[in-house]
């Protein structure tokens, strides 16, 4: 029987950007694809723990990690443990800054104080 495939979905939040994100893309898929997530993380020892975890069960990370210096943190660990990851929230913010005056405000969960 061979294992389940996951996808880690990490936040500084609760973590619903990235789940729906990664159920959206997992639906593209004809097997089942677990998701495991991993809300609030604020440390680097968070982040250290999780790339751990996510590299002994094979799995990809997408996260929403709003934080520059907690996203270098990531992607440093993660690539020194050969964990392939997407970053959902960085590229855009860079993207949008692209077109505004205004600078983004990094703070995590702000969406839910939006809605």
């Amino acid at each position: 029987m061979s294992k389940i495939p996951e996808v880690y979905v990490v936040s500084d939040s609760l973590g619903d950007t990235a789940e729906s994100v990664a159920k959206a893309t997992i639906s593209q898929f004809d097997e089942n694809i677990d998701v495991v997530r991993v809300p609030f993380i604020r440390h680097a020892e968070q982040v250290e723990k999780v790339v751990e975890e996510a590299a002994e069960h094979h799995a990809v990370v997408c996260h929403t990690l709003v934080s520059p210096e907690l996203r270098q943190t990531f992607e440093k660990i993660a690539e020194a443990k050969h964990v392939r990851y997407v970053d959902i929230l960085g590229p855009m913010m860079d993207m949008v800054g692209t077109i505004t005056t205004s600078k983004p405000r990094m703070k995590p969960g702000i969406i839910h104080k939006l809605d």
